[in-house]
């Protein structure tokens, strides 16, 4: 913190002259009250915090001695706060109707109540009262530290999955980008291209930047449409993270050492953004300047991947892993999308006209393996034009119409002068020093002693400035936590699945419990009703064969008087006769059928009917009478001579032939 002129900014003034104490108080007075409804602005100091380029943030503290009238219920009144005067969002001034002010009166409440971010006291139209938590900014060595990048990464997780009540864009930031656009096409009336000459732009003078917006837009919608649109931070920095000192007071944060700050540009969108913005500030903090170190450690990467991922797997389910989306794969390409081109800063000897006259337009770095474009004769990195043309079927350079067949090799000239370049080795961030020729590097790097990254003498991190004994202690920092996570999470494992084994074993045991008494229950029957069909057996042995004779002799009589009392007369089924045949057929059946006497049964009826028959047509002729259960395994009858009657319930066959056997019949004759 830096003290400046305590002066109000203009955005929440009315062109009084009124100092920043006065205005500071007002709020305080207004949304906390309490102790600061006692105190003047001569017993408070308001000091500006520096950075931010869009609000202004002052500490509020009491420096008077006074005693508060409190309640009981008042006791932890803070005499330290946060006031942050709102400032223009979006470049639009603050009471401007079009300020999309709007949606922090939904999300610092929000992320308040959750615990995400500063606890807020009170929310006005020109700026908030939030609690003081003593703090320091997250750095780049706190990277290294596993509990901060988890409690951060977990944190972030959460406020992912946060559901507001405000638009769902996927595409806020391009449309951003459209708005900066157009106020700069209002503002710079003069040719903007002798205003960018002028002040020495020459990032501008290179490139359109309304071509770069939509290039970026058709890489974002083909590459990740598929991905979660998520509330998205927007603003992820280091200088928006605060790591306290432990003395967290408050109920919503309690036990926490990370709280999230500025949620000024929070909207739905990517997750990448998030990660990407914030792995880009905390490795090139100054104005996103060049460094000496990779962009950035993978490990790092892949801890906060990791990490972010367990999260998000405790607040959706397991199946939340499956989605290929969701893959930690498929999240690294969201976070970092890998240029062809090499670093400009690897070439220590590289001249101002040689960096602008081989630098790719496309990643902005040098030429690797160039390409020339034969619309323009325009060169680019190989990778990267192959990269432009799968989203477009135009020059990056004029825009007429390109594809892969419209390029070629670099010509010789300019390969030889790349070759020539000096450029420092791939390891040079882990501490070699060597400088090669681009057309010796891939040789040099293959052999290079640098390619282990581990120190030679304490087998930590290599880095450029290394200091073996500093970076060995972070190191064994670094192995003990994570020994003691593993040790924890193999134990807890280890429980949960000693208590799933125990389980299973238990309902294991009540199954065969219960298998063993139902299969003695079904023993105890099968002997039942063995002893059961035995003696059923034994009863059936012992029946008179004449009494049983005489109940099928009941029952032919029964079914004969069923079908004499239905009056059915003779259904004809089948037959091979001719007509006149047929005809005296179902007379000599229909004459003895009716002609049956008291307690005659089928066999005589059949018997009868068959002598008729070897009278009337000759000998060899059979009758069968069945109930519907007969079986007849073959007969071999004359093909001229078979009839099937019914008369229900019973079935008549009428056939001449002299093989026959007949299985299971009911009557047969």
């Amino acid at each position: 913190m830096v003290e400046q002129q305590n002066k109000v900014p203009n955005a929440v003034t009315n062109g009084d002259n009124e100092t920043i104490e006065s205005k500071c108080l007002e709020m305080c007075r207004k949304y906390v009250a309490g102790i600061w409804s006692q105190v003047t602005a001569a017993d408070i100091r308001c000091t500006r915090f520096t950075g931010g380029l869009v609000n202004s943030t002052y500490l509020c503290q009491i420096i008077a001695t006074i005693s508060p009238n409190t309640c009981a219920h008042q006791t932890d009144e803070p005499r330290e706060l946060v006031v942050r005067f709102n400032g223009p969002k979006f470049g639009i001034k603050l009471f401007d109707p079009k300020c999309p002010r709007f949606t922090d009166a939904i999300i610092a409440p929000l992320v308040s109540a959750l615990g995400l971010g500063p606890r807020l006291y009170g929310l006005d139209p020109t700026g908030q009262v939030l609690h003081y938590y003593r703090h320091r900014e997250f750095s780049r060595a706190d990277l290294y530290n596993s509990k901060l990048v988890e409690q951060l990464c977990r944190k972030l997780a959460i406020v992912h999955a946060v559901r507001a009540p405000i638009p769902r864009q996927r595409d806020w930031i391009l449309v951003f980008f459209d708005q900066c656009l157009a106020k700069m096409n209002t503002t710079f009336v003069e040719d903007r291209n002798a205003r960018y000459r002028k002040h020495n732009c020459q990032t501008l003078l290179a490139f359109d930047l309304r071509s770069e917006i939509q290039w970026m837009a058709r890489y974002i919608g083909k590459h990740f449409a598929a991905a979660p649109l998520v509330l998205s931070h927007n603003d992820f920095c280091g200088g928006n993270i605060m790591v306290t000192d432990g003395s967290v007071d408050d109920n919503t944060t309690a036990g926490h050492t990370v709280v999230i700050s500025d949620y000024d540009y929070t909207a739905y969108g990517n997750r990448g953004f998030d990660f990407g913005y914030f792995l880009a500030s905390i490795y090139k903090p100054n104005g996103f300047s060049p460094t000496a170190d990779p962009f950035p450690d993978e490990r790092v990467i892949q801890a906060m991947i990791r990490y972010y991922r367990k999260e998000c797997c405790q607040l959706y389910g397991e199946s939340w892993s499956h989605y290929s989306y969701n893959s930690a794969a498929s999240m690294l390409s969201m976070i970092r999308v890998k240029m062809a081109g090499y670093n400009a800063d690897r070439f220590p000897e590289l001249s101002a006209d040689d960096r602008e006259e081989y630098m790719c337009s496309i990643c902005q770095e040098i030429f690797n393996t160039p390409v020339t474009t034969t619309c323009c004769l325009q060169m680019f990195c190989e990778d990267c034009i192959a990269q432009w043309l799968t989203t477009n079927n135009t020059c990056p350079y004029d825009r007429k119409p390109l594809n892969t067949s419209g390029l070629s090799k670099a010509p010789r000239l300019v390969m030889n002068t790349l070759g020539r370049f000096k450029i420092r080795c791939d390891y040079w961030g882990h501490g070699c020093q060597e400088v090669v020729k681009l057309d010796d590097l891939s040789r040099h790097t293959v052999n290079c002693r640098f390619k282990d990254p581990k120190c030679p003498e304490c087998q930590c991190d290599r880095k450029l400035g290394h200091d073996c004994i500093v970076a060995l202690l972070a190191e064994n920092s670094m192995i003990k936590r994570t020994k003691v996570d593993d040790m924890l999470i193999h134990k807890a494992f280890k429980t949960e699945a000693n208590l799933e084994i125990n389980t299973l074993k238990e309902e294991l045991k009540q199954a065969n419990d219960a298998l063993k008494i139902e299969q003695d229950k079904n023993s105890s029957a099968d002997r039942a009703r063995i002893y059961d069909r035995q003696a059923n057996n034994a009863l059936k042995n012992e029946q008179d064969k004449n009494s049983v004779a005489e109940r099928a002799h009941i029952r032919d009589h029964e079914l004969h008087n069923k079908a004499k009392h239905n009056q059915s007369a003779p259904e004809l089924l089948t037959k091979t006769m001719d007509a006149e045949m047929t005809a005296k057929t179902l007379s000599i059946i229909s004459l003895h059928l009716k002609k049956r006497q008291k307690r005659q049964n089928l066999v005589t009826v059949c018997k009868h009917i068959v002598n008729d028959m070897d009278n009337e047509f000759g000998t060899s002729w059979h009758c069968l009478a069945d109930r519907g259960k007969a079986g007849i395994s073959y007969y071999t009858p004359d093909r001229s001579n078979f009839m099937k009657v019914k008369i229900a319930p019973i079935t008549l066959i009428l056939f001449r032939s002299v093989t026959v056997q007949i299985e299971n019949c009911s009557l047969k004759y």
